[in-house]
């Protein structure tokens, strides 16, 4: 019953809140891996990814593969296929847009 309560919810939210919570999720995934990946500390690594993960959660972030678990048990497959659509284009978005800014920051 919890599932089908929050993927009610997750379907309820408006098309451009999807995209923007994708692209939320992107950053802070990006965040978490990168500084995972940088930063030379086990300490400074466990922080960067737990404060990265948090912030994911608490902004309400969409990321298209976990989502697919709720859509999977909603009952709505075509706004689910829809929902998980525009996921995945933020998520994308979110990435390329992480990319052009580490590019450019570099020249």
């Amino acid at each position: 019953e919890g599932v089908l309560v929050i993927a009610a919810r997750k379907l309820e939210s408006g098309h451009l809140s999807r995209i923007f919570a994708g692209v939320l999720c992107e950053f802070c995934i990006f965040i978490a891996v990168y500084g995972f990946n940088e930063v030379k500390s086990e300490l400074r690594k466990s922080l960067i990814v737990l404060m990265a993960v948090m912030a994911f959660i608490l902004m309400g972030g969409e990321h298209c593969i976990a989502d697919m678990f709720y859509m999977a048990f909603s009952g709505r497959f075509f706004a689910s296929v829809i929902f998980v659509i525009e996921v995945t284009l933020g998520n994308v978005i979110g990435a390329a847009g992480i990319k052009l800014l580490q590019r450019k920051s570099k020249y």
